[in-house]
């Protein structure tokens, strides 16, 4: 019961105008006195984002901006690591039953598609430009819930199921198509107070 991570966190919202805005600091009850804060304004009227992240002495800016376009949704999401100075974007287009997002850097890009094939379920396989695959298939239960199967080639495989405030997760790491090592069983239930 010791080595259970023990953090506290906290959550401010309010609303400037057409703007929500909301920011929550998590500190960590280890001895390790690690905090972090993030800070966030959107307008849904103007379909804007604007959040700062600061975590583990890192800080991130990011931004995103939607619109239609072609009969669907378009989004643009820059992304900025003032520590590293790495820059990234992330590109989005949605239609009714496919969505399909670029994620790029300087380093690495992604290209991910989800295709919802039935009303139950979700498919969605992704390839980066250093060739590592993955594929997720997302169960739709009643209710709002969901099984989600997550494999990631030569790499791991997971299952979340997710039933009400509870979630559960099992991941093993991969090698090939085999799983190499133990499983990891993780299980969470989310609290409101008020």
């Amino acid at each position: 019961m010791l080595s259970l991570p023990r953090t506290i966190w906290g959550r401010v919202k309010t609303q400037a105008g057409p703007w929500n805005l909301s920011s929550k600091a998590t500190g960590a009850l280890d001895g390790s006195n690690k905090i972090s804060f993030n800070a966030l304004a959107d307008n849904n009227d103007w379909d804007t984002s604007i959040e700062v992240v600061s975590s583990g002495g890192t800080q991130k800016l990011q931004v995103s901006k939607g619109f239609e376009a072609l009969g669907g949704r378009m989004s643009v999401k820059p992304r900025y690591n003032f520590q590293s100075s790495d820059a990234d974007v992330i590109l989005g287009y949605d239609t009714d039953n496919t969505s399909v997002t670029v994620e790029a850097s300087a380093s690495n890009q992604k290209l991910t598609v989800a295709q919802q094939i039935t009303e139950n379920h979700r498919l969605t396989p992704s390839i980066t430009s250093k060739g590592d695959f993955a594929v997720a298939w997302k169960k739709s239960l009643d209710e709002g819930n969901s099984v989600t199967t997550t494999l990631k080639l030569n790499d791991s495989v997971s299952v979340k199921w997710q039933d009400g405030p509870w979630t559960a997760t099992l991941a093993s790491p991969m090698s090939g198509f085999k799983t190499d090592g133990g499983v990891n069983v993780r299980v969470n239930r989310k609290l409101d107070f008020f």
